[in-house]
Order: C-alpha cells, then structure tokens, then sequence
C-alpha cells in the first residue's frame, strides 16, 4: 500500500481555476463601461454648470457672454459691457462666474468653438474638441463628433 499523497490533484486545480474564472467573468462584467457612465455624467454636470453661469451672466450684463471673449467673460471679472480683467474691482464688479473652463472629459479639451448668429446651428466637427457656444443664443454643448455615444446611443454632442 501507497502513503496518501500531499499535494492537489490535477481534478481538483482545474475545479478551482473553473470557479475562480466564474468569479472573475462576474466581477470584470460589473465595471466594463465604468468610463463611458463616468464621461456622461462628468459632461452632463459641466454642462449643467456652465449652463447656469451663462445665465446668471446674462442675468447680470442683460446678454449673453460673446463668443470671442467667452472663456474670459466666464473666468475673470467684467464691467456691464462684458470688458474682463483679472482681478476685480470698482469698475469690474461681476464675475468670475467659475474658477476655470471646465475640461471636456471625452477629449480633455477647453477650447470653445464660438459663432454669433442664432441662425447658426450646431453641426458636428470633423475631429474631436472642446465646447461649442452660441453668443445669440446662448446655446452650449460639447464638440464632438457624432459617433461618440453614451451607453443609451445618444450622441454626447446633442446633451
């Protein structure tokens, strides 16, 4: 007779890699997609910010940030007129409606692609970047291409 032998046998590793492989499809189905849902919703809060400081400019100027000055109008401090330096002032009383611009998290991008004619709509870049502003009519959105969805198949640019 044969001493009972100390190490696993070959049936019961490969039972345990089996379930170990289970427990690992399980886990890794929970987070693929994690980046695509984090994107969304860092878009749709920088958009939901920015939307409501362009208002408040609009409250306090009587108008919309102009398209050319947009990211200084919305970063330093502004006379009526909208003119914005760095540091306020008695003849600069309004502002900094934010700290910065916010980054466009799908293309880690600020720039602003800015038009002044509400009769101009939103159309699709043809590469990826940052945000896209309407002076006339106030409208902000990313600047992306069409392509780029979220997990329901909107495209981002049309938050």
């Amino acid at each position: 007779m044969q001493p009972p032998g100390k190490g696993f046998s070959l049936v019961e590793i490969l039972i345990v890699m089996i379930i170990l492989a289970i427990i690992g499809a399980i886990v890794l189905g929970q987070y693929q997609g994690i980046t695509a849902r984090a994107n969304e919703s860092c878009i749709r809060e920088n958009l939901a910010m920015v939307r409501a400081q362009i208002q408040l400019y609009r409250h306090q100027h009587a108008g919309f940030p102009s398209a050319a000055g947009f990211a200084a109008q919305m970063t330093q401090y502004t006379d009526a007129v909208g003119n914005a330096v760095a540091t306020r002032d008695g003849s600069h009383p309004y502002g900094s409606y934010m700290e910065r611009m916010p980054v466009n998290p799908v293309t880690n991008c600020v720039t602003v692609r800015g038009v002044t004619s509400v009769s101009v709509t939103f159309s699709a870049p043809a590469t990826n970047a940052g945000w896209w502003y309407n002076e006339a009519s106030g409208e902000f959105r990313p600047d992306l291409i069409d392509s780029l969805v979220d997990e329901h198949g909107t495209p981002y640019n049309r938050y």
